[in-house]
């Protein structure tokens, strides 16, 4: 027995002695118990078949699962300090297959969806000092196990809930690993969910370990999401406000689907405001506005199909709708890789008459301040969207404040060049991270203000700590 296998022992051992009194609703729900339960997969077609649209995205989806039927299981490959290339491309495809063989009963898919979790579970780890990487193979593992239970044999459920366990939730409680429990951003939503998806997954077998997990990502979250107030801006842009605002809402589904309730999360103040805010981040030609660590391509955001339903407001499905009409191939990109979640999410809206959003300005305060405006909802609209805000104010900003970019006539005018890829750097020794006063962050001459649309003065970097941030304000 070697070292990490004590290790995870003397944890199961003192599990019992750290649970909390329990503050969660009993259910006793079988598998699957994860967004969808047991014969939910014959109205959720009905639904689709429906829809002329619906029809068409689930066909293309389905095409795409053909083709991973013809794949070979995905190999352990590290690129630098990080697995997560692979975590989201496992993620993508026991999803998709998982999904396929839901809603039509195929066997071969959920073959192939088991042929790829059984050889992932055979890796020496998810590479938890990067727990991103964990997260999302831990997502990708808790649904297809769920998922696919009752097509599971019983040797290979058991391989599949050791590796769940193992490799996914006990590395959280390890505090070489867990720092994601201090973050305020998008790595507190994405870790925190998967590890709920991952203690429901196993409630049955680990009952005082989902307790405690789940009542930890019940709190926990709440941090992050203290950052939608009080208009819905989200601090880390539309790239990160796609990362963290998914898992964010996939936490919040299978909460309520499962309790019947969300604990109050939904209600925390700007975030059911902050769809409009990544609506109104996307101009005219489907460019979004991309300052710091963002890219300049639009990405599916699933999400909003929640917030539509929840909202009654179809009008927020826009640019995510055109962009699934648009793509013929629904093969695997790593921004598609939660696909399936918008049929559970979102079947049943209309899509055939999106109207265009009630309003053509959207301003919000927090430490990424924005002001997006345009002159109307058509293509060849106007639009200029601008922000302001502290230089240094999360991890992922720019020396960019006072940035902005402008639409017109169908074009992008004024652009902003988005981030440079973080191992290029880090491959050259450079702690991207450090945004401190001074910080090596500054010495890349991507990230600052001689590389933004800002005007700079004497030829000098931005000063960092030249303002408060607006939470230091409000107080």
């Amino acid at each position: 027995m070697n070292g990490r296998s004590i290790l995870l022992l003397f944890i199961l051992f003192l599990l019992p002695l750290s649970v909390k009194s329990m503050k969660l609703p009993d259910v006793d729900i079988p598998h699957p118990r994860l967004l969808l339960f047991e014969g939910e997969e014959q109205k959720l077609v009905q639904e689709l078949m429906q829809d002329s649209l619906w029809s068409l995205f689930q066909e293309r989806t389905l095409r795409a699962c053909d083709r991973l039927l013809l794949t070979e299981p995905l190999e352990r490959l590290q690129t630098g300090r990080r697995l997560l290339v692979v975590s989201r491309e496992a993620l993508y495809r026991i999803f998709m297959l998982s999904y396929a063989w839901r809603t039509t009963g195929e066997p071969a898919y959920a073959e192939r969806a088991e042929k790829e979790m059984l050889s992932i579970s055979r890796y020496e780890d998810w590479n938890p000092e990067h727990f991103l990487d964990v997260a999302e193979m831990t997502m990708a593992f808790s649904i297809g196990y769920g998922w696919m239970y009752d097509f599971l044999s019983p040797q290979s459920r058991q391989i599949i809930r050791r590796a769940i366990l193992e490799k996914g939730l006990l590395p959280s409680l390890d505090e070489r690993y867990n720092g994601f429990l201090e973050k305020t951003n998008n790595w507190n939503q994405v870790c925190h969910t998967a590890m709920a998806y991952g203690a429901i997954a196993l409630m049955d077998e680990e009952p005082g370990l989902a307790l405690q997990l789940i009542e930890r990502v019940v709190e926990g979250i709440r941090v992050p999401m203290n950052n939608y107030a009080p208009e819905g801006a989200y601090p880390e842009g539309y790239g990160y406000w796609h990362y963290g605002t998914t898992y964010n809402v996939m936490l919040l589904a299978v909460l309520d689907k499962l309790y019947g309730t969300d604990f109050g999360l939904s209600e925390i103040p700007g975030f059911m405001r902050t769809p409009e805010y990544v609506l109104h981040m996307v101009g005219p030609t489907s460019l979004p506005f991309n300052f710091g660590d963002s890219g300049g391509r639009m990405r599916l955001n699933t999400s909003l199909f929640w917030f539509a339903r929840k909202k009654g407001d179809a009008a927020l499905l826009r640019y995510e709708c055109r962009q699934l009409l648009e793509t013929e191939s629904y093969d695997y990109e790593e921004y598609r890789r939660m696909l399936p979640s918008v049929f559970v999410l979102g079947a049943g809206l209309p899509l055939s008459q999106i109207p265009d959003p009630s309003s053509t300005l959207f301003v919000a305060r927090n430490d990424a301040p924005v002001v997006l405006m345009r002159s109307a909802w058509r293509d060849d609209a106007m639009y200029v969207a601008i922000k302001g805000g502290s230089a240094s104010s999360n991890t992922h900003t720019h020396l960019d404040a006072g940035s902005f970019v402008m639409d017109a006539m169908g074009e992008r005018w004024v652009v902003d060049l988005g981030p440079q890829d973080y191992h290029s750097l880090e491959a050259e020794g450079l702690n991207i991270w450090d945004n401190s006063e001074g910080g090596s962050r500054w010495s890349i001459y991507r990230y600052t203000n001689f590389t933004h649309n800002v005007i700079t003065l004497n030829d000098q970097l931005f000063n960092t700590r030249g303002g408060r941030n607006y939470s230091e304000r409000r107080r």
